[in-house]
This record gives C-alpha cells, structure tokens and sequence, in this order.
C-alpha cells in the first residue's frame, strides 16, 4: 500500500490511502474509518435504497458519488480499471474485493521482472544496521516467492553476503571460505553478522573515548603550561 495522497486532483478533503495491490486488508480497514468519518459507510456497505423520500434519494446520491470519488482516488491506474464500469460506491466496493479475493495476481503491486530486478539491486545503506538490512532481504525474498519466484534461502543469504559494506569483508570472507554456502541459512548467518556489528560497535566506542581522555588531558597540559607562565631566565 501506498502512502496516502490526493492524487494531485486539486479537491480539498481528508488524505486518502492508495491502495496498489499490497495489504489489501489494510487498506480495507482505513478506508472504513474514513467513510466513517464522512458518514457515508452505510452507503458504501449497503448500498443505495430507493425507498426513501425523493429529497433523501438525492441526499443519499450525492454522498454516494462522493464516496466513489474517495475509492476512485485511493485507487492505482492500473486497479481503477478493473473498476471503471461501477457506477456507485457500494458496486465499486463489492466489485474490488471480488477481484482482489478472485484473483490475486491482478493485484500485485509489482510483477515478477520488477522485484527480481529490485532482489539484485539491493544494498546496505551506509547507516543502516545489518538488522534492519537482513529484514529488507527477507522480506523481498518472501515477496518474491508469494510472485512464483522459486528463489531458494541459499540464493537469499548469497545476496545478502555480497550486497554488504566494506565493513563486514572479514566475516563475510571467512563465511563463504569454511562453508558450504549451498548449505547457509538465513539464521546462521545473521547471527554472525549481528555479532560482527556489535564488535565493530564496541571497537568505535572505544576509540571514541580514548580520543575524548587524549582531547582532555592535552587541553589540562595546555592549562598547566598557562598557569605556570614563562619560565624566568
């Protein structure tokens, strides 16, 4: 799911969630608390009803073209088609969970090419912890393999050794020198990266603080040298 936007349509109103074919259920939930706030998720739920008054029937159709206006805008070009034809709110509703439910690989956000191509450009940021980068893998992995990709842990480890910094060249070496890397899995080898981290953490603090005490005790020096003034001739 995308972050929420107005989709540049220059209308005033509440941010909308973009809904691109990921965490349909998510996107479900905050899209119901938004019609909620706009009373209008009777409409969206259970549709318009012509057995109202002629003033309430045209009360009700404005606010349910309203709420076709916010799926509209919370939805992707490519979803939005699939959509195109419904005419109320309460039809477009019931017609995207029809395609989302019947079908799922219409609404993937990313086809097959794309998440490989973004498995292979992966890398560590130069701030980011090997933690959070282990899970960025995963996670693409296990996209991947909800795509059809029939990528295996071993190829999912292997990307991550050669995708590190400089940084991690000693661990990563000694990993692929003692063992079978057909064999590595995921655990095994986050475990001994996080702890290489932690040395390398460990080691920079301490520089820091010698540096620091080294910093202190020449501005003392400096202070004692002042103090004491000249030396007489």
């Amino acid at each position: 799911m995308a972050s929420s936007s107005n989709q540049s349509t220059g209308v005033s109103g509440p941010a909308v969630p973009i809904f691109d074919g990921e965490d349909y259920d998510l996107w479900c939930l905050m899209m119901k608390t938004l019609f909620r706030s706009q009373d209008l998720w009777e409409l969206v739920e259970k549709g318009l009803s012509e057995k109202e008054d002629e003033a309430k029937v045209r009360k009700n159709k404005k606010k349910d073209a309203k709420a076709l206006f916010f799926i509209q805008q919370a939805l992707s070009r490519p979803i939005l088609a699939r959509i195109a034809s419904a005419n109320t709110a309460n039809e477009a509703w019931v017609t995207l969970k029809k395609v989302v439910h019947g079908n799922p690989k219409v609404v993937v956000h990313r086809s097959f090419k794309h998440s490989r191509q973004d498995f292979e450009n992966l890398r560590i940021k130069n701030t980011e912890t090997v933690q959070n980068y282990i899970t960025r893998v995963v996670d693409l992995g296990n996209q991947m393999k909800s795509l059809g990709d029939t990528i295996s842990e071993a190829m999912v480890v292997g990307k991550l050794l050669r995708s590190l910094g400089p940084k991690f060249n000693h661990v990563v070496t000694a990993t692929e020198e003692s063992k079978d890397l057909t064999k590595l899995t995921m655990e095994g080898v986050s475990g001994s990266l996080i702890a290489h981290e932690g040395c390398l953490q460990r080691s920079r603090k301490r520089l820091l603080s010698w540096e620091i005490l080294r910093k202190r005790k020449r501005s003392i020096n400096r202070e004692s040298i002042a103090t004491r003034g000249p030396k007489k001739l």
